[in-house]
């Protein structure tokens, strides 16, 4: 069942696979290859299971930075679930829970 989730980024993981790219040069949607996303990166959507260790987490982006962007969201693999969030091998994740429908 599809759960209507916020997922934002706060950092990159502590040694990581592929270092945060910068806000003004990341191509949202485009191709940037060997970094990652930038941090303060926010999403919405929804995602059909929760993040596991060993997986790739997946969202379908309705909303990007506060802006309409409807896409797929994939992570680098899942190294650690925490309390309200997880880690991957390049970054580090709140995830929240919403009601809202896209």
């Amino acid at each position: 069942m599809k759960k209507a989730i916020k997922l934002t980024k706060l950092e990159q993981a502590d040694n990581p696979l592929y270092k945060a790219g910068l806000p003004e040069a990341y191509q949202y949607g485009g191709l940037n290859e060997n970094v990652s996303v930038p941090k303060g990166y926010i999403l919405e959507g929804y995602c059909e299971e929760l993040p596991k260790v060993g997986s790739s987490f997946a969202v379908e982006r309705y909303i990007r930075n506060d802006v309409r962007a409807y896409g797929t969201f994939l992570s680098s693999t899942v190294t650690k679930v925490t309390e309200n969030g997880f880690e991957t091998l390049n970054s580090k994740y709140t995830l929240e829970f919403t009601d809202k429908v896209f």
